[in-house]
């Protein structure tokens, strides 16, 4: 092999009674057909991570009116990401799905904004609250 290539062996164990008996196209068409097999996991893993971190596009648009008590907007499934906006004209509260309850609430005054973006979905559900009466805007996006 070339410089600075490192060779890896692996060794197959055949049953005693076999290792004399298997004839080279056997053992060839054997490893070929694993080898085959390992691939195919191999690519479903592969389609797994890449659904996990490929965005789908979607977008979902939710407007809701928040008051002083504690609401949970869950649009259904995980989400990337959120885009919030409030139209006031109370000062909101905003925290992202349970995970995240330990970390203090976002403030929101009338007329800001805020994004939240993540590589997986892991937006289940935001919880909104408000010092009066206000009407947020949310889009959610997978």
């Amino acid at each position: 092999m070339g410089e600075g290539r490192e060779t890896v062996e692996f060794k197959i164990t055949l049953p005693p009674a076999l290792e004399e008996k298997v004839k080279p196209d056997v053992l060839i068409a054997a490893l070929t057909y694993k080898l085959y097999r390992e691939a195919r996991e191999v690519r479903q893993v592969l389609e797994k991570i890449l659904n996990m971190v490929a965005a789908a596009g979607e977008i979902y648009p939710v407007e809701t009116a928040v008051l002083k008590e504690v609401k949970v907007v869950k649009p259904g499934g995980r989400w990337r990401g959120v885009s919030i906006y409030n139209r006031g004209p109370s000062t909101c509260w905003v925290q992202l799905s349970k995970q995240m309850l330990a970390y203090k609430p976002v403030k929101l005054e009338a007329g800001d904004s805020k994004s939240w973006f993540f590589l997986t979905p892991v937006i289940e559900a935001v919880y909104v609250k408000s010092s009066g009466k206000s009407v947020l805007e949310l889009e959610f996006t997978r």
